[in-house]
């Protein structure tokens, strides 16, 4: 199973170095400090939207299902404003587009779906 295999390279980021066995594992790692990171955030501002994390969530999960398992054998990753647009206006149309509301700092997350230079996905 693949949590079995990355959950050793999981520590906290800035602690020992990654074992060499997590050396497949260092952009989706990656990922996985930034989506906490930026989760905390938006736990502790009330007027954050959930719908970045749950981009960048769908993002990592459809990075890291295997080939197999997909239908179509595609994986199709998504970005935030793609999403908020393909939403109905009554969901969406009071809130500024992304990154205005919630600060430059967003933008620049590591999370696929919301940094314009992810290496899944470059929104």
């Amino acid at each position: 199973m693949h949590i079995a295999e990355i959950e050793p390279c999981l520590g906290d980021q800035g602690e020992a170095p990654m074992p060499s066995e997590c050396a497949n594992f260092t952009g989706e790692v990656g990922d996985i400090h930034a989506y906490r990171a930026y989760a905390r955030t938006v736990v502790q501002d009330s007027s954050a939207r959930v719908s970045p994390l749950l981009v960048a969530l769908h993002n990592m999960v459809t990075a890291s299902v295997s080939p197999e398992y997909l239908i179509g054998g595609d994986r199709h990753f998504f970005c935030v404003d793609q999403v908020l647009r393909a939403l109905p206006g009554a969901f969406v149309d009071d809130l500024p587009p992304f990154g205005v509301s919630e600060g430059p700092a967003a933008l620049g997350t590591g999370l696929p779906g919301l940094d314009p230079n992810h290496r899944l996905v470059k929104c």
